[in-house]
């Protein structure tokens, strides 16, 4: 699960809903087949397992109940004007919207992995939760310092034998030094101790990465990228640059990019200009 650019992605799943060109209103999402495309668009920001969500009637219908729910919280971000003329009486109460928005962001417990290839720079993503587990542990191998030590004051093994120099018990835990649970030597740190050797994990041992029932499904991690997405956008510093477009016949939202812009592109702004000359003229008889 990617974490992309919040407004880029969250922008662009709002924006499904836009002019058609001819004065009314389209929605990029009003099938299955509009969904799979809009999928596939998107497949480099959404990550690998959002991507493979089924364009089917479910999914589609949650998508499309997850965008309301932004649209409805992107009309709450405008408040100083008017939503977009395309979600006039036609949106989820804010706190409805705030609920299933959250809803969808936590069906998919997240964690942030490490990817870094041998010919590129090393990159994070979100992945679900369930899909690593550990899979290797070390082994404590004794050290030669701690074999010639000989046998403590006790008659048992000597204070640290088998672990790293001052090493504490295995309940000082990882972090205290000593033996992870799996009896590997740890150093001060919680790093394997110089002498740890690791060892394959043995199934059902912790190291098996979840199966099937575990992962959850597509459609979900679709959900909750989209859903993720919008909640940084709209508790990020973007959310003040948010206006809606009441350009004539446009339905968009846009980010403010300068003070004195009105409109989300030039064409807007060319075309509320000619309305506002010809009211005049009207106007003026």
């Amino acid at each position: 699960m990617t974490a992309p650019a919040p407004h880029a992605l969250v922008l662009d799943f709002v924006l499904t809903v836009r002019h058609d060109g001819r004065g009314g209103v389209a929605d990029d999402l009003a099938d299955t087949a509009g969904l799979a495309v809009w999928i596939r668009e998107h497949a480099d920001v959404l990550g690998e397992d959002a991507r493979r969500a089924p364009a089917d009637e479910r999914t589609l219908a949650a998508v499309r109940d997850l965008r309301a729910a932004v649209r409805s919280l992107f009309a709450r971000a405008v408040l100083t004007g008017p939503p977009s003329r395309a979600d006039e009486g036609r949106l989820p109460p804010a706190a409805v919207a705030t609920a299933r928005l959250n809803a969808a962001a936590a069906a998919v417990p997240v964690v942030p992995a490490l990817h870094w290839p041998d010919d590129a720079d090393p990159a994070s993503e979100l992945v679900p939760a369930t899909r690593f587990v550990p899979a290797t542990r070390f082994v404590a191998v004794p050290s030669a310092r701690a074999a010639a030590s000989g046998p403590g004051p006790d008659g048992g093994p000597f204070p640290g034998a088998g672990s790293a120099a001052g090493a504490a018990p295995e309940a000082g835990g990882p972090g205290a030094g000593g033996a992870s649970r799996s009896g590997a030597a740890l150093a001060g740190d919680g790093l394997p101790a110089a002498g740890a050797a690791p060892e394959a994990a043995a199934p059902g041992a912790g190291g098996a990465v979840a199966g099937p029932e575990g992962e959850p499904s597509a459609g979900g991690v679709l959900g909750a990228v989209l859903a993720r997405a919008a909640i940084a956008f709209l508790a990020g510093p973007d959310r003040a640059r948010l206006r809606a477009c009441h350009a004539p016949r446009c339905v968009r939202y846009f980010l403010k990019d300068h003070p004195r812009q009105e409109w989300c592109k030039p064409a807007c702004g060319n075309r509320a200009r000619v309305a506002r000359h010809h009211e005049r003229r009207r106007a003026d008889g």
